[in-house]
């Protein structure tokens, strides 16, 4: 029927046309919305499809089902157009093509609004309340905004001033600005009983809702229009009577809006209230209107149905949608595929060719080279130290540009940088033959290679060899714990190791009794990591996920730039991480370490005691402010407190040269012992006294920390209320030491290493002739006098603190002011090798941190009484070589030649090939042994690197061994330098009895200190020279203990290492100082044991907490009871574990060489645990089933082997019962503790995941107790099918179900034992499993049959399916799960033991340095 109303223009209203958007599924039309450039209408249904109607025939154009539920809004971008429903946000081009997807995890948004750029879309949820704002040029969510727990369940604008409206659950209209972070600026209440309709023109909002009259809620019969140019206020009502459900603003007259009620009726009435144009009805055939959309021109109005139609007026045939009048283009049938015949030739077939003529990839031959094209771009590293960042986009300026320069010259010079590209990856024999070069040059260049132990090792994610089977004891043959290296934020590694090895802070945390309310705290998380390197099996590995996800869910360490950002973990967000990350990793652990005590002094400081950071490194300084404009003026003075001193340097201008860095001063000089005792001995007195005058310019380390100590400054700056801002001098010095000083060195880059240079100076040698040595610039010990009242500081340096303390005795202490004498006690550095930083030309390198510690003597003995003894003892390495041992003639107890030391007994070694002892003497002690200078001293380094070379049986390995011994003995001669005894050169040279005589052509005897240092380091150099990443065996007895802890890399080094800085390539970053007495006090008491984490009532109140939910909220019915006291864990107690995990982050893979390698595992966390009791009356039931509340987004519920999906870990939608991580871990930690025995299948990779240290002896593995040797691990399944006759995991994971299963397998075994039938079963099923494979068995008449196989589709779904740490057969690289059907090969049994050995053989051979051995992954 066709009415003739008048529209607002003039013209007169009409329905054209109504139809459906499918002619089958009549689902609501929930949301229309007109395309701003096309003649067509967007159409959102409540069955979750999306289409097109063409205008004005409403034909249907596509129709796409787009969500899983109705669509809630729509708006349309041109040619496109944004969907939403409550759990997902689409993007369809025009023609219903798929653009973009965007998964929900609350899945409770219900509204949505375009900025006024266009680039972000503003979500509100509906439940929970807050704001997602969306990325769509990056297709990924940003930040959140809080809305305090009110739900939006509308969204309109921008309006005037780029602001939005924000309709809430409960009536109030919110005012807020997205240029201030869509922060609330103004509220009222417009409908007390909730909201109808919502939309905004230029300055107005118009909204129609409900209100409660007579305690029930009714619908206004008007709208309201508010003004919102200042402060929101209601401007007028506009009456419509049968009651407004829909509102739109018309498009082109902000004044005039559109009114529809639910019956159909509708008019276009003034916003001012004034008038209207008359009443319409929509002819619904007693359907109800739910949506409405008016065009951008004005002429288009379109209503939708609960019935599925969309109704079309406008007020002429032949309306516009908007001015570009864009027809749809219909799209084109597909065409249809030739059908061939079993009989008809191919050629019938259609064939497609490139358009450039360039033929098929087929054609090309096997060996033939295809150009592809440029490789990408790079930003040059030395151009990365300029880039500035603006909203997280970095620019880097033209340093060529010049004011009054031709125009172009600045992009003609830049062009060679700017135009960088990657260059190709060399393989491993080339980039080994590239290694053993660079090593030649600079072995001949009288460089320093960096040792193998400095170097980053990285174990690489490839399949084939899998976690547990990596041999971490190959780099640590200590008594000393590890740390993993492929975790983000890792770098910590080094500085941790530093604090577990300050007894103080050790002793503190160990005894720490953890909150189990805290969960994120920094003390808490590192006492738990702290216990985990105290009870460690020696050899093993430990990680600090736990305390390194509490340092990523803080917000100041994020401001800080400590954090790291992971490709691919946190989307937009991570991205702000990266930018936000300091560049320099030197300042960046230096800002660590200031953070962290920090942090742990304000966790302890609770409560007005003082905490242990303040006890151990606080600093209390007193600060003097003068006025100097104001002479008469009292001083002011106050005091404050710091746990680091950064080292002040003079100003660049006055860097040492070389000359100046040349010679120590003359004490110094003489103690190394350049006493004259030949006859060029005037000439060595000469050149040491020459040498004074230059080093007095060249500020000692003493120096430089006094000035640091004393800070004095001149200042305009607030004095008083009185006198303002005047210029003043601020004076601070220490008023109380700390036990422990943490000295920031400050070194920016390699320039500031002039102040580091070890002094070089004259030494005799074995036949009194003069050679140069060198002594490390960082003094071993340091003394500090603090006199707060003279406002002094003193400080002094030696190389031991006994002289230091021998002088204090004789001197003084101001009175009020205090005495330390300090010794270094660690070193934490920065190892920038520049073979990996030329390997790696054209990426970021920014190097790595190791650890110098002078490990307490009390801590070997304290670490080998660990639950866990060495897991490898080191191999004693035969000597039995040309050239003899060594310490053949090592001198006696009297220090005579010709007998046995006692205090290192003689060990073994393999003999150094090629190398005689007085050419390790040569390499080690240049001058020493042989009357050689330097010259001769690399050419004895390219004798042994030529010997080792000549000895190998291939080519390839001749190129490896000449690299390693080149670099061992260039690394040795740069590095291990040693000054001689005082003792007299002929004395030393004197033979013993029966000893040959001293002959030009025989080399000369060794003396007592050269001995004992080739012993020391030949371990070193045999091991560099067959391999540069080997561990020497760790000797306890030896009488140096200072150890290098590069990441689990751990190996003991000479003392002169800790100050050594190979060319560069090692940066002392942080120095602790401990006092003498503290380090004498280690030295004799040994280290407190951890004290229990809970309580026996404690773990029984814990056990009995109510869910985070709250005790009032019903939950799914209790799938746990908890322990009894009489069920209290005693030692030898019997419990069942299993664990389910989700993913936070994917594996960040990169192709290296052609092979696709995993640069860092997947992140993985907690997300349920359960314990069954494994022994009395109520044994295989649950006494804990924790549900883990996740602190940060799941990337992967890995739903199908967890069993967990969406919302269980939602504390606001979860049927379960849910606790925090730290309350589930003090759980375990308890039973742990108690010693309690676990029995699981895959309890390794479990315990690993958890972060929790367990003793083998508490461990009883399934998967260990049936396996046979050199054999595929059985799957949970398998061995339930086969031993239980069981078929469990049929869709799914349960904790509980596997826990119970792992109880009952270790009955079977236990039974099978005591019948002595054990090895026959085991022997049996993998008969059966190699004869008919590892899928669960059918047991029919007491026979074993095999399970029917799924189809090859199923199958190849399942091979892709990501898997889980209690999965299945199936399993993917992105979990370390456990031993199962997805090991079979292709190749049979067979083939899996030829790929095991071959694994092994890759493990001992190549898994070492930079090219790491990969890392494989467990089955379940």
């Amino acid at each position: 029927m066709w009415t003739k109303p008048q529209a607002p223009d003039g013209g007169f209203w009409g329905e054209l046309h109504s139809a459906t958007l499918h002619p089958r599924l009549l689902d609501s039309i929930n949301t229309l919305d007109f395309d701003p450039l096309e003649e067509a209408l967007w159409v959102g249904t409540e069955g979750g499809f999306v289409g097109q109607l063409q205008i004005p025939s409403l034909d249907r154009h596509c129709s796409i089902p787009a969500h899983h539920s109705n669509v809630l809004a729509l708006k349309s971008l041109g040619e496109a157009a944004l969907a939403l429903s409550s759990t997902e946000l689409t993007v369809h081009s025009s023609g219903g093509t798929h653009r973009l997807t965007y998964v929900d995890e609350v899945g409770d948004m219900a509204a949505m609004a375009l900025e006024q750029r266009g680039s972000r879309v503003v979500l509100g949820r509906g439940t929970g309340g807050g704001l997602v704002l969306f990325d769509l040029k990056r297709g990924t969510p940003g930040s959140t905004v809080d809305t305090g727990g009110r739900g939006v369940v509308g969204l309109c604008g921008p309006i005037g001033r780029g602001a939005m409206v924000l309709a809430t659950a409960d009536g109030y209209l919110w005012l807020v600005d997205p240029r201030t972070g869509y922060k609330p600026e103004h509220s009222l209440l417009a409908h007390g009983g909730g909201f109808a309709a919502l939309d905004a023109g230029g300055d107005l909002v118009g909204t129609c809702g409900y209100s409660n009259r007579m305690g029930r809620v009714s619908l206004d019969t008007f709208a309201k229009v508010f003004d919102v140019r200042m402060t929101p206020r209601m401007l007028c009502s506009v009456p419509f009577a049968p009651g407004p459900s829909l509102l739109r603003f018309h498009p082109r007259f902000n004044s005039t809006m559109l009114l529809a009620s639910a019956g159909g009726a509708f008019t276009m009435a003034d916003a001012q209230g004034m008038s209207a144009s008359g009443m319409y009805q929509v002819e619904t055939e007693g359907d109800i209107l739910v949506s409405a959309a008016i065009s951008s021109s004005g002429e288009c109005l379109a209503f939708g149905g609960s019935g599925g139609y969309v109704h079309l007026w406008a007020p002429s045939a032949d309306p516009s949608v908007n001015q570009l009048r864009q027809v749809l283009t219909p799209p084109e049938p597909p065409t249809p595929l030739v059908s061939l015949g079993e009989e008809d030739p191919l050629s019938l077939a259609p064939t497609y060719f490139p358009w450039d003529s360039s033929g098929l990839l087929s054609d090309v031959e096997p060996f033939e080279t295809v150009a592809v094209g440029l490789p990408p771009r790079v930003v040059d590293a030395s151009l990365l130290k300029g880039m500035k960042q603006s909203d997280f986009v970095g620019y880097i300026p033209n340093t060529h540009y010049q004011r009054g320069a031709p125009y172009g010259a600045a992009t003609r010079a830049a062009a060679a940088k700017r135009n960088q590209r990657v260059l190709p990856q060399p393989g491993t024999e080339e980039l080994a033959a590239a290694r053993a070069e660079r090593v030649r040059r600079r072995a001949e260049a009288g460089g320093v290679m960096l040792p193998g132990r400095y170097k980053r090792v990285a174990i690489k994610q490839q399949q084939g060899v899998r976690f547990e089977e990596f041999d971490f004891s190959y780099y640590n043959r200590t008594p000393f714990t590890g740390l993993e290296n492929d975790l983000a934020n890792c770098y910590t590694n080094a500085l941790l190791q530093v604090l577990f090895f300050t007894p103080a802070t050790r002793d503190a945390l160990l005894q720490h009794v953890p909150d189990p309310a805290a969960e994120l705290s920094l003390t808490c998380e590192m006492s738990f990591l702290f216990r985990m390197l105290a009870t460690a099996a020696s050899g093993t590995v430990c990680q600090a996920a736990n305390l390194l996800r509490a340092l990523r869910q803080n917000k100041e360490a994020a401001g800080l730039g400590l954090l790291e950002g992971v490709k691919g973990e946190r989307g937009a967000s991570d991205i702000e991480v990266e930018a936000k990350k300091e560049r320099s990793l030197s300042k960046r652990v230096q800002s660590l370490s200031r953070f962290l005590l920090e942090a742990l002094n304000k966790e302890g400081s609770v409560g007005g005691r003082q905490s242990l950071v303040e006890a151990v490194y606080g600093l209390v300084q007193r600060q003097r402010t003068q006025c100097l404009s104001r002479p008469n003026r009292a001083d002011q003075i106050k005091e404050s407190r710091m746990f680091q001193v950064d080292l002040q340097y003079p100003s660049p201008k006055e860097r040492p040269t070389a000359a100046t860095a040349a010679a120590p001063p003359a004490a110094a000089a003489v103690a190394a012992g350049a006493t004259p005792a030949s006859p060029n001995a005037p000439a060595v007195v000469a050149a040491v006294a020459a040498a004074e005058g230059a080093a007095a310019a060249r500020p000692s380390f003493a120096g430089l920390l006094q000035q640091s100590l004393k800070v004095q400054a001149e200042m305009r700056a607030w004095f008083d209320e009185e006198v303002k801002y005047q210029y003043v001098r601020q004076t601070r010095v220490p008023r109380s030491l700390p036990q422990v000083l943490v000295v920031n060195t400050g070194l920016q880059d390699r320039e500031d290493l002039a102040w580091w240079r070890p002094y070089t100076y004259t030494a005799l040698d074995l036949q009194g002739e003069a050679v140069m040595r060198q002594r490390a610039w960082l003094p071993a010990a340091v003394a500090v006098t603090a006199d707060p009242e003279g406002w002094t500081v003193a400080a002094q340096e030696a190389d031991s603190a006994e002289a230091l303390l021998a002088a204090a005795a004789q001197q003084a202490v101001p009175p009020g002011g205090q005495r330390a004498v300090y010794e270094l006690t660690a070193v934490v550095a920065l190892v920038r090798d520049e073979d990996e930083a030329e390997e790696a030309a054209g990426q970021e390198y920014e190097g790595h941190l190791v650890a110098h510690i002078k490990v307490p003597p009390t801590y070997f003995d304290a670490q080998q009484q660990s639950p866990a003894s060495l897991s490898r003892a080191p191999s004693d390495l035969d000597t039995s070589a040309a050239g003899g041992d060594a310490s053949d003639a090592a001198a006696g107890p009297a220090g005579g030649v010709g007998s046995t030391s006692t205090s290192h007994p003689s060990t073994p070694r393999k003999a150094t090939p090629g190398v005689l002892p007085h050419e390790i003497a040569s390499l080690l002690l240049p001058g020493a042994g042989a009357p050689s200078s330097a010259a001769a001293a690399a050419a004895s380094a390219a004798t042994a690197a030529s010997a080792a070379a000549t000895s190998a049986t291939s080519a390839a390995t001749s190129t490896a061994a000449a690299a390693a011994a080149a670099a061992a003995a260039a690394a040795l001669s740069g590095t291990l330098r040693q000054p001689l005894s005082p003792k007299s050169p002929l004395q030393a040279m004197r033979p013993a009895a029966g000893a040959p005589p001293y002959s030009p052509q025989s080399p000369p005897p060794l003396s007592v200190t050269e001995t004992e240092v080739i012993r020391n380091a030949s371990d070193s150099l045999v091991a560099a020279m067959a391999d540069p990443h080997s561990t020497p065996p760790y000797k306890p007895s030896q009488q140096f203990n200072w150890m290098v802890f590069n990441d689990f890399h751990i190996t003991p080094s000479m003392p002169e290492e800790v100050a050594e800085l190979y060319g560069g390539q090692k940066l002392p970053c942080l120095l602790y100082y401990t006092q003498v007495e503290a380090v004498q006090r280690a030295a004799q008491c040994p280290p407190k044991p951890p004290v229990p984490v809970l309580t026996p009532d404690g773990f029984l109140a814990l056990c009995r907490m109510p869910p985070l939910q709250g005790p009032k909220v019903r939950l799914h019915k209790a799938t746990f009871s908890p322990l009894l006291p009489s069920e209290l864990p005693q030692p030898g107690s019997l419990f069942a574990l299993d664990a389910e995990f989700v993913a936070f982050a994917p594996a960040e893979k990169a192709l290296r060489r052609g092979l696709e390698v995993e640069v860092r595992p997947p992140r993985l966390g907690l997300a349920r645990v359960s314990v069954l009791r494994g022994q009395g009356a109520a044994k295989c039931t649950a006494c804990i089933d924790d549900y883990i509340k996740c602190a940060e987004p799941v990337f992967d519920y890995l739903t199908k082997f967890s069993g967990l999906v969406p919302g269980d870990l939602d504390p606001a939608r979860s049927p379960h019962y849910l606790t925090t991580l730290k309350r589930a871990y003090l759980k375990l930690r308890h039973l742990v503790d108690a010693g309690a025995v676990f029995v699981g299948h895959g309890l390794k990779k479990d315990f690993r995941m958890i972060n929790i240290v367990v003793p083998p002896n508490q461990i009883v593995d399934t998967v260990d107790l049936f396996h046979a040797k050199r054999s595929r691990k059985l799957s949970l399944r398998f061995l339930a099918s086969y031993l239980l006759r069981s078929s469990i995991q049929e869709h799914t994971h349960d904790s509980i179900e596997d826990a119970a299963t792992a109880l009952r397998l270790y009955d079977v075994y236990q039974q099978l034992v005591r019948e002595g039938a054990f090895e026959a079963k085991l022997q049996e099923m993998y008969n059966w499993g190699k004869r008919f494979g590892w899928e669960p068995v059918i047991w029919k008449d007491g026979q074993p049959h095999p399970a029917p196989q799924p189809p090859p589709a199923a199958a190849m779904a399942a091979a892709g399916s990501i898997g889980s740490s209690s999965g299945s057969g199936q399993q993917h690289p992105m979990l370390l799960g456990r031993g199962g059907p997805g090991m079979a090969t292709a190749g049979g049994p067979g083939h899996m033991q030829q790929q095991h050995h071959q694994q092994q053989q890759q493990q001992a051979r190549g898994m070492h340095g930079g090219g790491g051995g990969p890392r494989g992954q467990g089955r379940r």
